[in-house]
């Protein structure tokens, strides 16, 4: 008997140990067991679309806040946060970021970093969580509000848009013409958007969010992010579309717009050649002749010319786009074959032409003067001066930006000459890194030279160092083609009046086949950003329409 009631009341000790570490479990440590109310799932709304988050428990010292919103029927994870002991402190953590608690009340706590002078603030009244952040240069005040933690109550079910929407955005009380176009391929959504006043065509939106009533659409337009916010009722899209400043959005669901008849066509095409698949996109007028070809040459292959290509072919300029024909080291072979495809598919014989916008190694100078089957060249934003004097150019304007002594410009040049001595001839290498060194100790080399003198292998293999050497100067004596260069005044990348005194110098003795155009208040992609008239910056009007005008009046 004495065995058996040992055991009972071993058993009892056990039983009682398992219980008591099962509360701790479920009720964590005080520390951390205070900040209880904050658990569950809360939601608020960002961009005009709502977001959630959850926190609660893990284990019995961390509370795990997870950020989320749902984008077509489906959970994206935005962010996470972690309260947690550490040693005999609570921290709040998110983004490699840390904040200590420092006051905790029965619904409200203050977590700072008193290292960079900032605070978190949360409070709790009734079913809302009002959350505030400190920093020393702005204040963000947000409120959430509670609600059931039912996945089924907070995914909204998955829906599509399909078909044109057509319609205006209202900036500055004057409407300008924008159209949507919905489609789905493969359970994903997709859409693209056409705007004349802003030489956009069937534009691809990079970003769809549609959870009903409430769509969310951004892309990129260069460097700038457009986006528009919108709901659905019935038929229609209304909302707003921003990038600086804001504007109304109207749209209409076009259901006869298929059975409209357009006046030029826009498709793609996917050409073959010994070197591989050759993707090209071909506007052209379609009741009418064809004019003149035009190819474009991009530096910028996700920026978006379907706007200039429709322009361009509602003008009987056939205009083709190709992605990857710059940078493309086939490039010759690429464009010969793009050459011969348009001149087996037209029927009378046209001009064909390039308009090159800023290639990179001036491929399209080369060609222009190369190939026999091109009739005018187009250049926009091009470099006309050497490979050398760009880098020189460019280290007097970095330290101009930043304000370096004017005196060091000159030494700054003897370096990279003596660089590019090196380069040609292997000679001066202990010279080159005493003046490298020096320029680095003062503190102005970082700012437009090397940190070190370049290795055999940079010599022989890199762009830059392969390059160093080539002088447009050889091409453009050669070239013998009707010559448009443009400029936008304000380029930040390059020298314009260096670069245009360069080219009119070499055009000297056939100079009726010249033609240069600087367009004011423009940058390096010929788009201005403060027009009276528009959202978000757009191409220059003037320069669209007398590049048309010049192309048409050669080609007669």
């Amino acid at each position: 008997m004495a065995k058996i009631k040992f055991n009972r009341i071993a058993f009892l000790i056990i039983l009682s140990s398992l219980f008591f570490n099962a509360c701790n479990f479920f009720h964590p440590p005080n520390k951390i067991k205070n900040l209880s109310w904050i658990c569950g799932t809360w939601t608020g709304t960002s961009n005009d679309l709502p977001y959630y988050q959850e926190w609660k428990f893990i284990g019995d010292s961390t509370l795990v806040g997870i950020n989320y919103s749902f984008c077509n029927g489906e959970k994206q994870i935005n962010d996470s946060s972690t309260i947690k002991i550490v040693g005999d402190e609570v921290i709040y953590s998110s983004d490699k970021s840390n904040w200590m608690l420092e006051i905790s009340t029965e619904n409200a706590c203050k977590f700072s970093n008193q290292a960079f002078n900032e605070s978190i603030y949360f409070n709790k009244k009734d079913s809302v969580l009002s959350v505030q952040l400190d920093f020393p240069t702005k204040k963000i005040a947000y409120k959430l509000k509670e609600i059931s933690n039912n996945k089924n109550e907070i995914a909204p079910t998955k829906k599509y848009l399909v078909g044109s929407y057509d319609g205006y955005f209202n900036f500055k009380n004057k409407k300008q013409f924008l159209t949507i176009d919905f489609d789905t391929s493969y359970g994903i959504q997709k859409a693209t958007i056409t705007s004349p006043n802003y030489y956009l065509f069937q534009k691809e939106i990079n970003s769809i969010c549609y959870n009903h009533p409430n769509l969310f659409l951004s892309f990129q337009d260069l460097n700038q992010n457009i986006q528009l916010s919108l709901s659905v009722e019935d038929s229609t899209l209304s909302g707003s579309i921003q990038s600086n400043q804001k504007a109304e959005v109207f749209l209409g669901k076009n259901s006869s717009r298929a059975k409209s008849i357009p006046d030029f066509s826009f498709s793609t095409y996917s050409l073959y050649d010994k070197n591989g698949e050759l993707e090209i996109s071909i506007a052209k007028p379609i009741n009418t002749e064809i004019k003149s070809t035009v190819i474009l040459i991009n530096e910028n292959p996700s920026d978006n010319y379907n706007g200039w290509a429709e322009l361009f072919a509602r003008n009987n300029i056939e205009f083709v786009i190709c992605k990857s024909l710059s940078k493309s080291e086939y490039f010759d072979s690429k464009l010969n074959t793009i050459i011969n495809y348009i001149k087996s598919k037209n029927k009378s014989a046209t001009m064909i032409g390039l308009i090159d916008f800023g290639s990179i190694f001036n491929e399209g100078l080369t060609n222009a003067a190369n190939n026999k089957e091109l009739s005018f060249y187009v250049s926009i934003s091009n470099q006309f001066i050497s490979n050398k004097e760009k880098v020189l150019e460019e280290a007097k304007s970095s330290l101009r930006k930043n304000n370096v002594n004017e005196s060091n410009l000159n030494t700054a040049h003897d370096v990279w000459n003596a660089l590019f001595e090196y380069a040609n001839k292997r000679s001066n290498q202990d010279l080159i890194k005493n003046m490298l060194r020096q320029a680095n100790e003062e503190g102005w080399g970082k700012y437009c030279l090397p940190s070190k003198i370049p290795s055999n292998d940079e010599l022989n293999n890199s762009p830059f160092w392969k390059t160093i050497n080539d002088d447009p100067s050889y091409s453009l004596n050669k070239l013998a083609l009707p010559t448009l260069v443009i400029y936008g005044e304000h380029d930040n990348y390059i020298n314009v009046k260096l670069n245009a005194e360069r080219i009119n110098q070499l055009f000297t003795n056939k100079s009726k086949l010249l033609s240069i155009r600087i367009y004011g208040n423009t940058d390096h992609y010929l788009k201005s950003s403060n027009h009276p008239e528009h959202l978000w910056a757009t191409y220059d009007e003037d320069f669209i329409k007398q590049t048309m005008q010049w192309i048409s009046s050669i080609s007669k």
